[in-house]
């Protein structure tokens, strides 16, 4: 998945890649989820920026927006949710889409499988976070950077 976006950056594409932060702790969010800490990593122009654990949408437009998670979790299954927090809502529209999820089975006795998504285009508006969770109270996850990530490409 990288050579993708090393292709996006040759052409100076903005961008913003969250990396997990290991030297703090995952979170609980909410009541049956379990947050990353991120950390930023590599960006590019304005458009997109670190919001506490989230990513904020400055300048509207569509997006290739990828994640994945390092699971080291026993649980019979596990994987994570993309959400779109809108800051604009019309009407009885919802505020939270989710934009992908993710599920892998885990081996019990050698719990490690990662789990990313990504592929799709998306028009997100100015305001607008996306952010990662995972869909359980607790998870044991790596906290590393190359192994868990969340990030987005500015297309047009």
């Amino acid at each position: 998945h990288e050579h993708v976006l090393v292709y996006f950056l040759t052409v100076a594409q903005p961008c913003l890649q969250l990396l997990a932060n290991n030297s703090r702790r995952t979170f609980r969010k909410g009541a049956p989820h379990t947050g990353i800490p991120w950390q930023a990593g590599l960006r590019r122009g304005s458009a997109l920026e670190a919001d506490g654990d989230s990513m904020l949408v400055r300048e509207e437009g569509f997006y290739f927006v990828y994640s994945q998670v390092y699971y080291m979790d026993s649980t019979f299954a596990m994987g994570h949710v993309v959400i779109r927090r809108k800051r604009n809502v019309v009407g009885d529209e919802p505020q939270y889409v989710i934009l992908f999820r993710c599920i892998q089975n885990m081996n019990p006795v050698h719990p490690y499988n990662t789990c990313y998504t990504g592929g799709e285009l998306l028009f997100l508006e100015a305001g607008d976070h996306v952010e990662l969770l995972i869909p359980r109270s607790t998870a044991n996850v790596s906290l590393f950077g190359d192994t868990t990530f969340l990030g987005a490409v500015k297309l047009a």
